[in-house]
């Protein structure tokens, strides 16, 4: 069902989902549901900013989309085996970066997200599906950052 809609809907619509599915999802977490992940000082911040923001985004899109996924289209695994395996491994990461099970859970929803988003925009051909994936990411990290590190540090 959702397959069927997001390869039919509009560039401009697929677009906006894309974006605003995973951003209202963040928002919601970082206000209700996860605390501080660390401690954050003020000479680690542009640091933080850096590596969270655009180093981690490109990285794990990279590693946990692009390649995964694409090896996993390689060998013809159906497309909800693609998006089950790739959000389970990218969970998994998350858990053993803060050994916080739920904060891996709500990870592995993302994933899934980032996942479809990635399949999605290489079937549809009108969206790069790495640059697209990259870009939803790093707007998420932006806003933990800004909520987690920014804004509660003043």
């Amino acid at each position: 069902m959702f397959k069927n809609y997001f390869l039919s809907i509009s560039k401009r619509k697929f677009l906006i989902l894309s974006f605003l599915i995973p951003l209202v999802y963040t928002l919601l977490l970082s206000f209700f549901c996860v605390e501080k992940m660390h401690k954050t000082t003020n000479f680690r911040l542009p640091y933080l900013f850096f590596r969270n923001v655009f180093f981690v985004p490109i990285i794990e899109t990279f590693l946990f989309q692009f390649s995964i996924i694409e090896m996993m289209l390689k060998l013809k695994i159906n497309f909800k085996m693609i998006i089950s395996i790739s959000g389970l491994i990218f969970g998994l990461l998350h858990y053993t970066n803060t050994y916080n099970l739920f904060y891996a859970l709500l990870a592995v929803v993302v994933g899934f997200i980032f996942a479809s988003i990635y399949l999605f925009s290489k079937i549809r051909k009108d969206v790069n599906a790495f640059c697209m994936v990259f870009l939803v990411h790093l707007l998420i990290n932006l806003v933990a950052f800004l909520y987690n590190d920014f804004l509660k540090f003043s």
